[in-house]
């Protein structure tokens, strides 16, 4: 009979912490390649050009988010190689679909869209956005291809290659003074590097036996993961433009200066949850999705308290460093930057426990709570800036209120998985 206890003593053995530290320890390289280069390109670069790399990566971000209509996340469950592979088909081919639309819709509007949010240096690059969310959406669906086959040991070599791609192009742009087109255009080089490995991967290993089988199993795999797309989709999209919609915010209200400030900020603060959180939540889904769900409490529950004591201890150290050595490794440029530290501090404290803990909504098949979730974040991003406008506040008040509701809103989500967990175990 299976047994709860057995469950989390099999999440816990040598396989799953051989997983996790191979990811990790690909992205812990990419990520020291990134850290080890920002003083350099912080110096390179102004915080303006920063604020509109920030504005092209966002509008990249929610156009890659949806790209594969997240059918990406469904790879990793067919039992059947042949049902799999079908899927990794029909994801790219949607994002083939949905970057044609982006392209469509930045020729008739890009202008339009710029200057909505008080940036028009952006118009400028804007053409590039529909490509950036091509190669995600590609990159996405051959990655949980190579999860799923545990080709763990490639897909850590691909970050590394990918992120010293990405650093290289961007100091090379820095050198010769090419201002926000250095960053933009190093992003996609990257992108373009990391896809490439892993679609040679791909066709060497992988590619279909019958091509005609292949896009026949399209159909049937479209309809039973149907509610990837149903309910993941409009979920993701709004996660999105809820995480990115601070950017245009920032960009509108505060000025490209503080979204450059605000966008390094981010990049630092953010890096744990990169460096380690990606891959223990990637191999936790793994995981979990081979454990009944009346089975999973003990384990979520166990996984929520390993994140939380990882997350203070990272980030307490964090900000003592960043509190004392900011200004030194990125320069005076950045001073007015410092007073940011401590409210994002906050946020990445709780992001690094809430993100890993987000496929849980696939695994539980909550889809539908996904997105209450997600338009709650967007809607209270949105409240938190009219607010301020509308009542004159200070900048650092409207950062404040921002960091407080958003730690509330993860803190939400965290009970949230607890309860959802506990109520599967009472119906089994």
């Amino acid at each position: 009979m299976f047994k709860p206890g057995s469950s989390f003593r099999r999440l816990r053995t040598s396989q799953f912490v051989r997983h996790v530290a191979i990811l990790t320890s690909g992205t812990a390289a990419a990520q020291i390649i990134t850290i080890l280069a920002v003083p350099l390109i912080a110096r390179l670069y102004t915080p303006g050009d920063f604020g509109v790399f920030a504005l092209f990566l966002a509008f990249s971000s929610i156009g890659g988010a949806i790209a594969t209509a997240r059918y990406e996340m469904a790879i990793v469950l067919p039992s059947r190689d042949d049902d799999a592979r079908s899927i990794v088909v029909l994801s790219i081919l949607i994002a083939l679909f949905v970057s044609g639309a982006t392209l469509v819709a930045i020729i008739a509007m890009g202008e339009q869209l710029a200057a909505a949010i008080q940036n028009d240096k952006l118009s400028r690059w804007m053409i590039f956005i529909p490509l950036g969310v091509l190669l995600t959406g590609i990159f996405q669906s051959l990655y949980y291809w190579h999860i799923r086959k545990e080709r763990l040991k490639r897909v850590a070599a691909n970050r590394v290659v990918q992120s010293s791609s990405v650093v290289a192009a961007q100091l090379g742009g820095g050198v010769v003074n090419a201002g926000p087109v250095g960053l933009v255009l190093g992003t996609i080089i990257g992108q373009c590097i990391g896809v490439f490995l892993l679609a040679r991967s791909f066709w060497k290993h992988d590619k279909p036996d019958s091509w005609t089988q292949c896009f026949a199993g399209i159909r049937a795999n479209g309809r039973r993961y149907i509610s990837f797309p149903k309910y993941g989709a409009p979920a993701i999209l709004t996660s999105s433009a809820a995480q990115q919609s601070l950017f245009f915010l920032i960009s509108e209200y505060l000025g490209s200066v503080v979204l450059g400030y605000v966008y390094l900020i981010n990049r630092v603060v953010y890096l744990p949850a990169s460096l380690i959180g990606g891959a223990i939540g990637d191999v936790f889904y793994q995981s979990i999705s081979r454990i009944p769900k009346q089975d999973s409490y003990p384990i979520v529950s166990a996984f929520v308290k390993k994140l939380l004591a990882y997350s203070v201890t990272i980030y307490i150290g964090l900000y003592v460093l960043m509190e004392a050595l900011f200004v030194t490794i990125f320069g005076e440029e950045w001073a007015g930057a410092v007073w940011l530290i401590k409210y994002f501090t906050l946020v990445g404290c709780l992001s690094f426990v809430f993100a890993p803990m987000s496929v849980l909504f696939n695994y539980f098949e909550i889809q539908g709570i996904n997105f209450i979730w997600q338009l709650a974040w967007l809607v209270t991003n949105i409240a938190v800036f009219f607010v301020g406008h509308a009542m004159a506040l200070q900048m650092q008040e409207v950062v404040m209120i921002y960091a407080l509701k958003q730690a509330i809103l993860y803190v939400i989500g965290i009970v949230g998985f607890l309860l959802v967990a506990k109520r599967c175990g009472a119906r089994g």
